[in-house]
């Protein structure tokens, strides 16, 4: 109800059962679990979420939880471990906060396929080209380093440039460096 009074969507499960029975890996938001319920804890019920590949942020609430209760979680990547009783308030920043953490991985997931994607379409020269303006050389010396002209450089530069969709040499090594970093 506070999720409902909030403008949030949400789903509520009967039993650990029934969610994993209709779980959708291609599902975004946040799952909330109780610390302990009837079949499983709310922990290996996340657990075995994780090992059918859910990557959702989490957060678990509790009127009894121990201190080794919310460290396990923590560890596990809860985005918090509240106790009840809690305040709306408290809940919904919770839930938000949870929200945006998905809405993020799943822009970054997004942005790393992309750049692979984009990444797959260089020739092995660019490759070459975009391997030496990564090692920060300037126009002549891939030039020379390849043994090939200026004007192809620039040539294979523009192409690269294009294909990665990106306007300056700048933005390639920023695109190029958190893809590979990742």
């Amino acid at each position: 109800m506070m999720l409902e009074r909030a403008n949030i969507a949400c789903e509520a499960y009967s039993s650990a059962t029934e969610l994993l029975a209709s779980f959708d890996l291609q599902r975004s938001g946040c799952l909330v679990f109780d610390l302990y319920l009837a079949e499983m804890t709310g922990l290996e019920l996340q657990n075995r979420l994780w090992l059918l590949g859910c990557r959702l942020p989490f957060l678990i609430v509790s009127g009894r939880g121990q201190i080794t209760d919310a460290a396990t979680a923590f560890r596990r990547g809860a985005v918090d471990f509240l106790e009840k009783p809690f305040t709306c308030d408290i809940f919904i920043d919770r839930v938000r906060e949870a929200n945006k953490r998905d809405t993020a991985s799943r822009q970054k997931q997004s942005l790393r396929i992309a750049t692979s994607s984009r990444l797959e379409t260089l020739s092995d020269r660019e490759h070459q080209v975009l391997d030496l303006i990564l090692n920060g050389c300037l126009t002549k010396q891939i030039a020379h380093q390849l043994d090939i002209s200026v004007k192809t450089v620039e040539n294979h530069r523009s192409h690269i440039a294009k294909k990665m969709g990106v306007d300056s040499a700048i933005q390639l090594v920023k695109l190029v460096t958190e893809y590979r970093a990742a």
